[in-house]
This record gives C-alpha cells, structure tokens and sequence, in this order.
C-alpha cells in the first residue's frame, strides 16, 4: 500500500510541481481512503 501511495504522489508532484518533499510527506502519512482521484489536488493545494 505504501508503494501505491509514492507512486501516486510522484505523478502528482511532478503535475503540479509544488514542494515535493513536503506534498510527498503529507501523501505518506495520508491513509488509504482519503487517496481519490480528484481530492488530492485539493489536498496538495492546501499544502
């Protein structure tokens, strides 16, 4: 599951090209459900 989170916050980061290492944190500690497909933009925005 962890690797499907890095993964995912990979390709999110490189979209938005935001502070990776922090968007990459926030996504790790994130669970699994709050991981949809149009929410973490959302989330990576607050960040």
């Amino acid at each position: 599951m962890i690797s499907n989170l890095i993964k995912i916050v990979e390709y999110r980061s490189e979209k938005i090209q935001n502070n990776t290492l922090q968007i990459k944190y926030y996504f790790l500690f994130l669970p699994s459900k709050i991981l949809p497909k149009k929410q973490p933009l959302l989330f990576l925005r607050k960040v």
